[in-house]
């Protein structure tokens, strides 16, 4: 019994890694062709580096520092943006007055890019972390809270009314309505958040920042070291990319065993 759920759960999951595939071989073909334009020297060194050099340039074990600290801004802030976005989600259950204000505030509030936050969050918060990671916190909490909300309005009527009669207590039928149906929306919501926060990040960083990917960016531009400025971009790619497919399994893998 237990090999045959074991085969099932590699079966529901497998499409992802199918999918991966063709992903891997997009980036190939994206790096022969960076390649090709690099060994062509249609432009100059200085406007495109090469492949090897930005490879070379990340195993600098001094990189690790900054992405360290880049991901754990990020962590940090995206665990307080989906506290609020829970939080919220909740109030906007219990009363449809909360949920016309909220509902007005994000889709007002989300137009305004984080970096336009910049010059009020060093004014409110100085320019320690604090500024940081609001820029962080207000990058994914929009999409996470809008994710989420969409989620609930999905839910199925029916099997909410059916849960309740057949369920002894209300926190069971909260915790099998909601909790359970929200989930797969919950950790879709993540994947958007993160995605956003992460994205956010090199904004967040130029704030006085002396460590982190954002800041090694930046100081290659000032450095006028493309390779740098490369490298800094392509960490930030490879550990979004890396953090979604993980999201990806994990939805999957839910979604099997609910």
């Amino acid at each position: 019994m237990s090999k045959s759920r074991n085969h099932e759960h590699i079966l529901r999951i497998k499409p992802v890694f199918r999918n991966l595939i063709p992903e891997v071989v997009i980036i190939a073909l994206l790096l022969a062709v960076w390649q090709g334009l690099y060994e062509s020297r249609l432009l100059s060194e200085f406007v495109v580096t090469s492949p090897q050099r930005v490879i070379g340039y990340l195993w600098n074990p001094g990189i690790l520092r900054h992405w360290s600290i880049s991901f754990e801004r990020v962590t940090m802030g995206l665990s307080i943006a989906t506290a609020l976005a829970v939080s919220l989600l909740v109030m906007c259950i219990a009363s449809s007055r909360v949920h016309s204000i909220l509902n007005v505030l994000a889709n007002t509030l989300r137009f305004i890019p984080p970096i336009a936050w910049i010059p009020l969050a060093i004014i409110w918060f100085g320019i320690g972390e604090s500024s940081k990671a609001y820029i962080i916190i207000y990058g994914g909490f929009f999409p996470m809270f809008l994710s989420l909300f969409g989620a609930y309005q999905n839910l199925p009527e029916e099997s909410l009314k059916l849960i309740s009669i057949n369920t002894s207590s209300k926190l069971k039928a909260a915790y099998y309505g909601y909790v359970l149906g929200l989930t797969p929306g919950f950790i879709h919501s993540i994947r958007l958040g993160f995605g956003v926060a992460w994205m956010s990040l090199v904004a967040a960083e130029l704030i006085a920042s002396d460590v982190g990917l954002g800041y090694m960016i930046e100081e290659g531009r000032m450095l006028l070291n493309t390779t740098q400025v490369v490298g800094g971009m392509v960490l930030i790619g490879l550990t979004g990319y890396v953090f979604d497919f993980i999201l990806r399994i994990a939805q999957r893998w839910y979604e099997w065993q609910n």
